[in-house]
């Protein structure tokens, strides 16, 4: 049983891919395992065949003990000794795979020299998908690279479906190519498979939430009832940010994206406003030192908060690239309880479904949320004439036991002006 963060003790097995004599290779979906941030997946370390379970689906195990045996073909398991790990153990092994881990990500694939011509957003893409440029061929004769090009190597090279969806569609003998995936690039992931089953029947379906979706059922749950939550909404003409978004984009190779412009200008004014980046227990809050912002992503089978750490600390670009990092991680399932573990304020995004204004509900134990709708033109009074202007609601939840509507109104007027008027930015 891995260890996924300081706090975890044991951890609930909620889901087997594999079952016992089946081959498994290395990085293979083994598990999934439930904690108190997201359910996450363990992959097979080594090749071989899944000899023996031990810890069963819906069972717990301490941190350490062995939960399965990945065994050689035909070597006799008998006479193995399978007595738990020590804690020591777990947590040098811990360490160990987050170091493999954070220098994986660290690895950036860039072109080679100057010798491959290709456009800036072919190489902010292949980047991105750690791809080298050398391998894409330029199409219709052009001696240049573009982003036509890495996409349409992404779709030949990549994976259609996820590991897990893969799996799943195996057991219950579904083909994948009947189905539209809706993750990253198209690739199906396990909910599409979930949609196709019950678009598929007329008869009524039982549900359990496992897994993720019963992390957010307990969550929020807790949230609601232990809260006193209030919101507050404002108004933002997001004129000036647009255009510098459009010079910025000149200026860089990251693609910098409008989530990452409202972390750093939430990040910033945190600074002045500490009270709302802190955490609730009871009856009392602890202001937190450093400014971690978790951003909520979209996942296969619910919601995940990875957090970008020392927000406060960290430039446009870095907060990019961490953003993107991140993201990539959650939609493949690969987020580790560090990438979830730590937030002190919470950003959640449903500008890309076009909707305009809701309200989020607060990530306990943090005091605050802020929620960001679409950008959409709307004809207003500027100066008394009427004018068009992208304009942007957001909505902030809030702890009312930490945060007072008065300072809480006042947080998001700074956040407004200085998305109005974002030399400000240049003064904090």
């Amino acid at each position: 049983m891995p260890k996924f963060g300081e706090t975890m003790t044991e951890g609930t097995i909620f889901n087997w891919f594999a079952k016992e004599g089946d081959s498994i290779e290395a990085g293979d979906p083994l598990f999934e395992v439930e904690t108190d941030k997201a359910s996450l997946e363990v992959e097979a370390e080594e090749a071989g065949v899944l000899a023996k379970i031990f810890i069963n689906e819906n069972e717990s195990a301490p941190i350490g003990d062995v939960v399965a045996i990945i065994a050689a073909e035909g070597e006799d398991i008998d006479s193995l000794n399978f007595a738990s790990e020590s804690s020591e153990k777990a947590d040098l092994e811990e360490t160990t795979k987050k170091e493999k881990a954070d220098k994986k990500i660290e690895k950036v694939v860039r072109a080679e020299g100057e010798k491959i011509k290709a456009s800036p957003a072919a190489k902010r893409l292949a980047k991105e998908k750690n791809i080298e440029l050398s391998e894409i061929q330029a199409s219709d004769g052009r001696a240049a690279v573009i982003e036509a090009d890495v996409r349409d190597y992404i779709n030949k090279n990549l994976p259609s479906a996820t590991p897990t969806a893969e799996k799943k569609a195996a057991a219950r003998g579904i083909d994948l190519n009947t189905l539209e995936g809706t993750g990253a690039g198209g690739r199906i992931r396990s909910s599409d498979l979930e949609n196709y089953n019950l678009q598929n029947t007329e008869s009524d379906q039982e549900i359990e939430f496992r897994g993720l979706r019963k992390v957010i059922s307990r969550r929020m749950t807790q949230s609601f009832q232990e809260v006193p939550q209030v919101t507050t909404t404002v108004k933002v003409d997001m004129k000036q940010i647009k255009a510098m978004r459009e010079e910025i984009k000149a200026l860089s190779e990251e693609h910098i994206s409008y989530s990452d412009i409202l972390i750093l200008v939430a990040s910033r004014m945190l600074q002045k406003y500490p009270k709302i980046n802190s955490h609730i227990s009871h009856d009392r809050m602890v202001v937190k030192g450093s400014i971690n912002i978790g951003l909520a992503v979209d996942v296969a089978d619910g919601l995940v908060v990875p957090v970008i750490k020392n927000a406060g600390k960290k430039s446009l670009e870095e907060i990019a690239k961490a953003r993107k990092a991140l993201v990539e991680k959650a939609r493949e399932g690969k987020l580790s309880n560090d990438d979830l573990s730590g937030g002190t304020f919470t950003i959640t995004n449903l500008g890309g479904f076009e909707t305009e204004i809701f309200s989020p509900i607060v990530n306990q134990p943090e005091a605050a949320i802020l929620g960001v709708g679409h950008i959409s033109d709307e004809v207003v009074p500027i100066e008394g004439e009427i004018t068009i202007r992208p304009m942007l609601w957001l909505s902030m939840a809030y702890d009312h036991r930490a945060v007072d509507g008065a300072p809480a109104a006042e947080f998001l007027q700074k956040i407004k002006s200085a998305l109005e008027n974002p030399v400000s930015l240049l003064l904090a």
